[in-house]
């Protein structure tokens, strides 16, 4: 979380998945990336919560940055 945080465009937006984290880390993951894009995209189940989380993140001068969060 905090390699997210600290890499992030808005760090600000990682805050409605606090709850979710820990069950993501259980979860399928796909990567697929571009030189200057990757998408990360995670299924995950948990007591409360069940669907497909999708990370979107550019590439800056200064490395990777999370440009993006989306649910399914």
């Amino acid at each position: 979380m905090i390699y997210l945080i600290y890499h992030s465009i808005s760090p600000e937006t990682l805050v409605r998945v606090l709850s979710s984290i820990q069950d993501m880390k259980k979860g399928e993951v796909t990567v697929t990336s571009l030189p200057w894009k990757s998408t990360v995209q995670v299924s995950y189940e948990s007591s409360n919560e069940t669907g497909v989380r999708t990370f979107t993140y550019g590439r800056f001068n200064e490395g990777w940055k999370l440009d993006g969060m989306f649910k399914k």
